[in-house]
């Protein structure tokens, strides 16, 4: 019997289990016909399967919507199949790629660990920022500000999908993101042409309607030269800045190795490593008398004229960065706990190392 799954253009086969998307392109971007496939495999409760070359890379995009939430990302190479994230060796059992000795025993493959040339350290940023719902509010701003302070201009193009079709306009995406309230809008982003102090840019905006609100999300990666890691301390004033001119909810920063476009590539670049955090004035709230001896110790600075606090954690070069991060994300939710406030620790689509 014919199903709509046969009319999707980007779905090559499907199964109970899953949908399978094969695209051996160098670039996989977040087409409308990859997102097309997203909201089917959804809408009929299947996992989306990603198949693509070893050659192929996927864009910041593709990893925090796609890959965050559960799309299996299935590399080809002339060994077998393996996950593009994981390196677990996979094999087509008739219903869904599933990782070869189950999940009680996953190998990795050599493929997966043989690590790239150029790979790059690229800065990852995850904001939240609260607009006031009212007519003269255009979003877009926040996310303008973190592309211009910190990849060198200003940014060049949005859409809904990607490539990116439009020239940069904060006043014309807010003009689209209107036409759909109440639904929130995911916007497609791209930084500045990478030339001179320029680095390259891609990522997502999000807007939603919320109670206190509108809400901008903003999930970004900012190319960075070699494999130098960003320092806090120079984070330190583009934050001052941001926090005093938007209100911000929560912002977290990480170091992850990537391609020097930023896009994710499918080998072993080392663990994403945080840099630091930020907590908006509810998350400070939350911690009630636990946020002085923070800034006192040193291990918080207050900014956003004493709205905000950042937690510098390290340069993300290290696996100790974890350990202290961790340490944070723990004191954070206790000092919550303890003192009834919303929960302060901020929901960012990354993966921390088991």
């Amino acid at each position: 019997m014919t199903s709509e799954l046969d009319f999707l253009p980007a779905v090559d086969t499907y199964t109970d289990k899953v949908l399978v998307v094969e695209q051996h392109r160098p670039v996989i971007g977040l087409s409308t016909w990859l997102l097309d496939a997203a909201i089917a495999a959804e809408r009929s409760d299947r996992e989306l399967q990603l198949v693509t070359s070893s050659g192929s890379r996927v864009t910041e995009a593709v990893r925090t919507q796609l890959l965050a939430s559960g799309t299996r990302w299935v590399v080809e190479s002339s060994n077998g199949y393996y996950d593009g994230l994981s390196g677990i060796e996979l094999a087509w059992d008739g219903a869904s790629f599933m990782p070869v000795g189950g999940k009680e025993a996953p190998r990795l493959t050599r493929d997966w660990l043989t690590r790239p040339e150029n790979v790059t350290t690229t800065l990852q940023v995850v904001t939240r920022v609260r607009y006031p719902a009212v007519e003269s509010t255009v979003v877009g701003l926040a996310t303008e500000f973190l592309i211009e302070r910190l990849a060198g201009g200003p940014p060049a193009g949005w859409g809904t999908e990607e490539p990116v079709s439009r020239p940069w306009d904060a006043r014309a995406l807010t003009s689209f993101c209107r036409r759909w309230v109440p639904h929130g809008t995911l916007i497609t982003v791209t930084g500045p042409y990478p030339t001179g102090d320029c680095r390259p840019t891609t990522g997502v905006l999000e807007v939603d309607v919320c109670q206190g609100g509108i809400e901008e999300t903003t999930t970004i990666a900012i190319g960075r030269q070699g494999s130098r890691a960003p320092d806090p301390d120079n984070l330190l004033p583009v934050l001052r800045d941001f926090t005093e001119r938007f209100e911000v909810v929560s912002a977290v920063f990480l170091a992850a190795g990537t391609a020097p476009d930023t896009c994710t590539l499918p080998r072993y670049t080392g663990f994403p490593r945080p840099v630091g955090l930020v907590l908006g004035a509810e998350g400070r709230a939350a911690l009630g008398p636990e946020a002085a001896p923070a800034i006192e110790s040193g291990s918080a600075v207050s900014i956003g004229d004493d709205t905000c606090l950042w937690f510098p954690v390290g340069t993300g070069h290290t696996p100790r960065d974890w350990v202290t991060f961790a340490g944070l994300f723990r004191r954070i939710a206790a000092a919550t706990a303890k003192h009834g406030g919303q929960e302060a620790v901020p929901a960012v689509k990354f993966r921390m190392p088991d």
